[in-house]
């Protein structure tokens, strides 16, 4: 419910804010000058629509794999692109004719991208809240109010216009600076409720951000080996978690050291010593991943007939080889193998445990609460890499 309320609070801002941008655009395009005409309008209009579109296609191309990774990031974005948007619409009279169709194809670019982004999230969101399975119900309840509160936006955005343009006829000189005053206003109300909104969710599916909260208790205070025993150690469960938006953001761009999902290809090209090529194809036979270290960067590639345990194991290796390379500098490729293989057995060690104590990592990660039966978000891809050998006799 508190959810909901904080999403139609913005909803509900953006709807009054259009009302102003409605009017900013079509005294930019030329309503109520005399020298413009409908022509003009008309194919600047289908110029920004395109523009927009195509922008919209490529951030489709780019984006579409991160967003089930990054729900509420991508949430959260759709809302500040649109909040971009607006003000370019705002700003579109002082533009000029020359700039007015590069500021209104922008404007329309971020308004694509926040729907775009808002649609691909909306599926997950709704899901997360649909915990008796019912999620046709959850739709139609959204949807109705939705339209209550375009409704009644629709109603607070005529008496806001009558009232601006009343007050434009007696101060002129003031009605620019009282309508930018509005937007300011609602524009930050409708960040403070979609960041207050975005906050209260508590997904129950695995990405980096949340898995590095999951998974602290299984490293010492170091972050370089694994506990020694898993008695008293438990995973933390969905409603303990409230990861930073801004730090899950910055890997989305910046992955730090690991690189997971690399090409098998490309991890055997940087070796050059033959031996630890061997020895890096050998251990494929007890793991249904490869991890090597080329300039203090981690590769990690997943290959075919791996499991979500795998996958936990592939991380929690890699993480604990990303925190090694910080503070060691050594681009011995036999060195750097002997601690992927050094690493290796304190995973193997860890996991191994873990199924005689208290079953497997997912059965645990399972009683907290977590999503583990699906696809896992932790920035591997969904392909895997079959790796093909040959022996003579």
């Amino acid at each position: 419910l508190e959810y909901q309320l904080y999403d139609s609070l913005q909803g509900l801002c953006s709807y009054l804010r259009g009302v102003l941008c409605s009017a900013q655009v079509l005294q930019a395009a030329g309503v109520g000058n005399q020298n413009a005409t409908a022509l003009a309008v008309a194919f600047t209009w289908a110029l920004k629509d395109g523009m927009g579109m195509i922008g919209g296609l490529g951030f489709s191309y780019l984006a579409s794999p991160l967003f089930d990774a990054h729900v509420k990031e991508f949430r959260l974005f759709a809302d500040l692109i649109n909040d971009v948007g607006l003000t370019l619409d705002m700003l579109a009279p002082y533009a000029g004719s020359e700039n007015l169709l590069a500021v209104t194809s922008a404007a329309t670019l971020c308004k694509t991208l926040c729907g775009m982004s808002a649609a691909a999230t909306k599926a997950s969101i709704t899901q997360y809240f649909a915990i008796a399975g019912n999620m046709a119900d959850l739709n139609a309840k959204e949807s109705t109010q939705e339209t209550l509160v375009s409704l009644l936006g629709m109603m607070m955005g005529a008496s806001l216009a009558s009232h601006l343009q009343q007050y434009e006829e007696h101060h002129k000189e003031f009605s620019q600076s009282i309508q930018w005053t509005i937007f300011l206003f609602l524009t930050a109300v409708h960040v403070w409720a979609n960041w207050m909104g975005v906050c209260l969710l508590r997904l129950e599916t695995l990405n980096q951000a949340r898995a590095d909260l999951v998974f602290d208790n299984l490293f010492e205070e170091d972050g370089t080996k694994f506990k020694s025993s898993l008695s008293n150690v438990s995973f933390v469960s969905p409603n303990d978690i409230n990861e930073s938006l801004i730090v899950s953001s910055r890997k989305m761009f910046w992955p730090g050291r690991l690189r997971l999902g690399a090409s098998l290809v490309l991890m055997l090209q940087q070796i050059s010593d033959l031996n630890v090529i061997n020895k890096v194809l050998d251990d494929v036979s007890s793991e249904k991943y490869i991890v090597t270290i080329h300039k203090g960067i981690v590769y990690v590639c997943l290959l075919r007939g791996a499991t979500n345990e795998d996958e936990i194991k592939a991380y929690c290796h890699a993480r604990i080889l990303a925190k090694l390379l910080g503070m060691r500098n050594n681009d011995d490729e036999s060195s750097n193998h002997e601690t992927v293989r050094q690493a290796a057995k304190d995973v193997n060690k860890l996991f191994q445990s873990q199924q005689e104590e208290n079953g497997s990592i997912l059965n645990l990660l399972k009683v907290q609460g977590w999503d583990v039966d699906g696809r896992l978000y932790l920035g591997f891809p969904r392909k895997r890499t079959e790796l093909l050998t040959s022996k003579k006799d």
